[in-house]
């Protein structure tokens, strides 16, 4: 019984242990009156040449003038193979249910 107690009085003091904070000296604002020095960024140095980056306008490709005729026959083909396989399984059920 002493054992708990000692453990429980042991650990309440050690929680204001956990919560402290040590104050640091290295802050980012000098008590001594003195300024940080002001950082000074031109957005326009950063900017890459015209000439390097493509600008948009030359990414994409206008409204309706997409080239899908490669395509047309072989969704055609397959579109035909589908329709064919859904009329034989709904002839099948319709045969099933009878």
């Amino acid at each position: 019984m002493k054992r708990l107690w000692i453990i429980c009085y042991l650990i309440v003091l050690m929680i204001p242990l956990c919560f402290a904070q040590v104050k640091s000296t290295d802050s980012p604002v000098l008590n001594d009156g003195e300024t940080i020095q002001e950082l000074e960024i031109q957005i326009k140095t950063m900017l890459p040449d015209i000439n390097i980056v493509r600008l948009k306008t030359d990414t994409y490709i206008p409204a309706g003038q997409y080239n899908y005729i490669i395509y047309k026959d072989l969704v055609k083909a397959e579109n035909i193979k589908e329709l064919i396989n859904w009329q034989k399984d709904i002839t099948k059920q319709l045969e099933e249910s009878k």
